[in-house]
């Protein structure tokens, strides 16, 4: 069975055909469940190196999801962990935000989830800087996706551009906390 098969048949496990049909087969998901779970987490952590197409991220990430709301105590809420520490070739990065409300709703911790909600658009990244230009101007690569922008002196505290010119000359692998508003990427510290 190929791995797509696979978290296909995870998904339907997870949160059935579909069809919203209630002849049993909800009662014989939830009695299977924590099995279901236990084999969910196998799975994530012998193929996380693996690189997911999308249709099998979005089943992964519904059966995930399915799982921690339906049986938190029963496993779910170790496997959302489980999910949160994933690379991105297994969730993307909108699965790990709506993981992390979710992760908060369950633990509580409410505060954390209308923090994540409010800076949806505006979180900071560490990013690497890949050149530094005479005038001034730092050019940012997101490790991640190989993203790279360019930021201002306006776009970061004042000194904050001589110090990572001067780490950077140096030969120094400089990493930078950045926010994005829009287009535009503010810098926020050195890291």
């Amino acid at each position: 069975m190929s791995i797509e098969e696979r978290c296909a048949k995870f998904h339907a496990a997870a949160v059935g055909d579909g069809t919203g049909a209630s002849d049993g087969l909800a009662e014989k998901r939830a009695a299977k469940r924590p099995a279901e779970i236990k084999k969910l987490r196998t799975f994530l952590h012998k193929n996380q190196n693996h690189r997911f197409d999308d249709k099998s991220q979005t089943y992964l990430f519904q059966s995930v999801m399915a799982h921690a709301k339906e049986a938190p105590t029963e496993g779910g809420s170790e496997l959302l962990e489980d999910a949160l520490k994933m690379p991105f070739t297994v969730f993307t990065t909108a699965h790990k935000k709506k993981m992390l409300a979710l992760h908060a709703k369950l633990t509580g911790d409410e505060a954390a989830a209308d923090d994540n909600a409010d800076n949806a658009g505006g979180t900071d990244t560490v990013l690497q800087v890949i050149d530094v230009a005479e005038g001034g101007t730092v050019t940012l690569m997101e490790p991640e996706t190989g993203d790279t922008a360019d930021v201002g002196d306006a776009d970061m505290p004042a000194g904050l551009a001589a110090d990572i010119r001067a780490r950077f000359n140096a030969g120094h692998v400089v990493e930078v906390v950045a926010r994005r508003e829009g287009d535009r990427w503010t810098v926020r510290a050195v890291k």
